[in-house]
């Protein structure tokens, strides 16, 4: 069985979703399930947020590069999500992922420990269920600047909180 640590990169992982006339069921978080589907993922703590269209939420991650794994689920809305791998002592530091995820699409994103993970809202009302397997630590969070990785954004300008504009580029925080 695989554990969310063995994954080396990010992942699209399909969820069930039971629909008939009355709406749909949707189960993503469930142990058993992701159990099913060959993933032990423990959820420790989970967040919700709701976004207007252009919201960048930068880049954030952990220094510690063994915790921290996620499970990112669109609940209504659309998003463009990015993980930057931050792992400095591997080959594949500073490499990005893109992807996009939209409510009722059937699939969630994993982000295993060791990357930073940001999102920018494509339409008004995104919400966006963040599954975490540790709590969050913040003295152990990291942050950096959207503009410091070359990535094609949806937009030319966005809507960011002072934390994510003040934010150091990625390598500011990881030099050579």
């Amino acid at each position: 069985m695989k554990r969310p640590c063995d994954f080396t990169m990010p992942a699209m992982l399909q969820s069930f979703v039971y629909t008939d006339e009355r709406g749909a069921l949707l189960i993503s978080g469930s142990p058993q399930y992701l159990s099913e589907i060959g993933v032990n993922f423990a959820v420790a703590d989970h967040y919700i947020s709701i976004s207007k269209k252009k919201v960048l939420r930068g880049f954030h991650g952990y220094k510690s590069f063994r915790i921290g794994a996620k499970m990112i689920y669109c609940l209504a809305g659309s998003l463009f999500d990015v993980c930057v791998d931050i792992r400095k002592d591997r080959p594949s530091f500073g490499s990005i992922y893109t992807y996009e995820l939209a409510s009722m699409s059937k699939y969630m994103l994993l982000i295993p420990p060791g990357f930073a993970h940001c999102f920018v809202a494509t339409s008004n009302n995104t919400t966006v269920s963040c599954f975490l397997d540790t709590p969050y630590i913040f003295s152990d969070e990291v942050c950096f600047n959207y503009n410091s990785v070359e990535v094609d954004w949806p937009y030319i300008s966005h809507i960011l909180s002072e934390k994510d504009k003040n934010s150091p580029g990625l390598l500011n925080l990881f030099p050579a």
